[in-house]
């Protein structure tokens, strides 16, 4: 998820002064959306209606099911302003891959590496043994922007194992960061070779981005929903914008109706597809181009005098909407480490509080820690280079040491120490003989005499250390066991008591219906 400010003028040189201050004001680029430069409130505001349904959701609040489409919003965002940056430069003749990283660095780079700097101890307070190799496994994979990659290897997204994981949200983060290692090159090559074609490229980028979410989400979902691929269309649909030829603000004085009724349509999409999507709905997928479209049409007419002008840059709006990249790193480690806390649960008080908690850490993060790292007066670039690189070098040591000392179980005392000890000793079948739902269980996994009765294991995930402890004692027996075991799916007696938005209940009901039968 981009974290650059949305100082976006009309233009894109505007953008480029804005967002990078000490740099001359260029020309403007071939897709300026307008020729004077502004800051526009209203984007903003967009950003605060993307990730307050992020939370919303993650709160498991039920208003807006749709909430994750909030993170797609981000990627029009994104890549509309960077496009516009990178033409600026490109059109200015002084483009540098360098002071592209460099803005990149300061953007993302101290906000991300305070969040990791406070779950790391919380997470040792907190985390039994082998979720906390898991935990540090997803540093290592965060620093090096590939969390995508290690998320997509695990259970989805939506599974209910992913409350209990602090950094699954910065998937988005590598799905960005991969991004913007080849859209800057790309670009740069298109406009020194084939400018004319640039924009017929970027098409021809999108329609087979499009064509792999497709195939993606038939195919496996799951990993789908974590990688560039299915992904490029939605950042290339900002980029397209950024390079589409015409005057915002002169079309907003021609033709005024227009533009109050396309950015009010596009708002409307944005706000249906929170409404009506669910986990359910496949996603990347062309079921996401509603609300991209209304993303795109939001940034290109929701010009001053709308009425999506008006609401989205209210001072509330806007508020939120700069300290939104901060609030979206603060709000999964937040709830995260709370469900632990609170293991009987949080209320919806509560996790309102947890809201206004991340709310507030974002404020203190954006102007203590965003804005000032912004700034080149007061760390130069090899400053922020070398700090960097110190971070990353910091946690990857932190996160290779945990891996090497098996989750560190003598972090724990007293009773805690014995579940500790047994926690860092993990079945290793784990995978193979839980979270699964073959098509038939026959055989499947059962352990002890081939011809004899077999006794079926119901649990969670803690009963799949007992089922392997059980299952190592059975020679000579003369019965078999079974493992049923799904994360998080206690063995209810009656089925209808689980949690079917966590998909416990389809395996309950395959289980009862192939035990009982």
């Amino acid at each position: 998820m981009e974290g650059d400010r949305t100082l976006a003028g009309a233009s894109a040189a505007a953008v480029t002064a804005a967002i990078d201050p000490g740099r001359p004001r260029g020309a403007a680029s071939v897709g300026s959306a307008s020729s004077s430069p502004a800051h526009r409130p209203e984007i903003d505001g967009l950003r605060a209606f993307s990730v307050l349904p992020v939370l919303s959701i993650h709160a498991g609040f039920p208003l807006l099911p749709g909430g994750f489409i909030g993170v797609d919003i981000f990627f029009v965002i994104s890549g509309f302003l960077i496009t516009n940056i990178l033409i600026a430069d490109l059109t200015a003749g002084r483009f540098s891959i360098v002071n592209f990283y460099e803005r990149r660095a300061r953007r993302i780079l101290p906000a991300l590496f305070l969040v990791l700097a406070v779950s790391l101890p919380l997470g040792w307070l907190l985390i039994l043994p082998e979720d906390f190799r898991h935990f540090a496994q997803s540093v290592i994979a965060t620093v090096i922007f590939l969390p995508n990659l290690f998320f997509a290897r695990e259970s989805g997204y939506f599974d209910i194992s992913s409350i209990y994981k602090p950094l699954l949200h910065t998937w988005s983060l590598g799905v960005e960061e991969q991004f913007y290692l080849i859209f800057p090159i790309l670009l740069f090559v298109l406009f020194r070779w084939v400018r004319r074609g640039t924009f017929a490229a970027l098409v021809v980028a999108s329609a087979l981005s499009m064509a792999f979410a497709e195939a993606g989400w038939r195919h496996n979902p799951d990993v789908n929903f974590f990688l560039l691929p299915g992904r490029a269309w939605e950042l290339l649909a900002g980029a397209l914008l950024a390079l589409t030829p015409f005057d915002r603000r002169a079309v907003g004085l021609r033709r005024p109706k227009m533009c109050q009724s396309v950015s009010l349509a596009g708002l409307a999409l944005i706000c249906g597809a929170y409404a009506i999507f669910d986990s359910s709905t496949p996603s990347p997928s062309l079921a996401m181009l509603a609300p991209v479209a209304g993303a795109v049409a939001v940034l290109a007419f929701a010009v001053p005098g709308t009425l999506c002008f008006s609401i989205l840059s209210n001072r509330l709006a806007t508020g939120v909407g700069l300290i939104s990249y901060s609030a979206y790193l603060w709000h999964q480690p937040i709830f995260t480490f709370a469900r632990m806390i609170f293991v009987g649960g949080i209320s919806t008080w509560g996790y309102l509080g947890l809201i206004a908690l991340t709310l507030g850490l974002a404020y203190l993060t954006w102007r203590f820690v965003e804005n000032p790292f912004r700034d080149r007066e007061r760390f130069s670039r090899s400053v922020m280079f070398g700090g960097a690189a110190a971070c990353i070098g910091v946690f990857l040591c932190a996160g290779l040491s945990v891996q090497l000392m098996r989750g560190v179980p003598g972090r724990f005392r007293g009773p805690l120490h014995l579940v500790a000890e047994g926690a860092a000793d993990v079945s290793p079948l784990r995978d193979t003989c839980g979270n699964r739902l073959p098509k038939t269980f026959d055989g499947f996994c059962v352990f002890g005499a081939a011809n004899g009765p077999i006794v079926a294991m119901l649990g969670d995930s803690h009963g799949k250390e007992l089922f392997w402890r059980a299952g190592a004692q059975m020679a000579g027996r003369s019965y078999a066991l079974q493992p049923f075991m799904w994360n998080g799916c206690a063995p209810f007696a009656d089925v209808t008591t689980a949690r079917p938005d966590r998909g416990c209940l389809p395996f309950h009901q395959r289980m009862r219906d192939y035990i009982l039968g």
